[in-house]
């Protein structure tokens, strides 16, 4: 976790937190095996605030999700390795919203940092290359 943490700067790391603090509302989305770090995380941000919610959920269409997403918004987004095919056109997305995003990814996402507003990345050992759901939430 501290070098997670040690990935971004003091000043931005700050800036995020404030940022998750203050936002009109905050938009947790996780696919495949990030999708329960996105319910954890979602379940720890509400015992400090209102207004955050998980995204997409089953049948449901992701665009109508992010469509109205102002500059007072925060999008919290877990792209884990197995991400889906449709991810980087989320991220392309995204990056036109006016809402600050904040990208939680091991490192073969690092061509995406260009692309949102904080970058936070997490790297782990494992003996094969298995990613189970506990590894990126130690």
């Amino acid at each position: 976790m501290q070098r997670c943490l040690n990935s971004i700067a003091h000043q931005d790391f700050s800036a995020l937190v404030e940022s998750l603090d203050k936002a009109r509302h905050v938009v947790v989305i996780g696919f495949r095996n990030s999708y329960p770090l996105a319910l954890h995380f979602r379940q720890q941000l509400i015992q400090a605030r209102t207004q955050v919610r998980v995204v997409p959920h089953p049948n449901q269409s992701l665009a109508e999700e992010i469509v109205d997403l102002t500059e007072q918004d925060v999008v919290v987004l877990f792209g884990f390795r197995r991400r889906p095919a449709a991810f980087a056109s989320l991220i392309d997305a995204l990056e036109r919203s006016p809402a600050k995003v904040v990208l939680l990814a091991d490192p073969t996402a690092v061509n995406f940092a260009s692309q949102v507003t904080w970058f936070l990345k997490r790297r782990w050992k494992a003996s094969r290359r298995l990613i189970a759901t506990p590894l990126p939430i130690a």
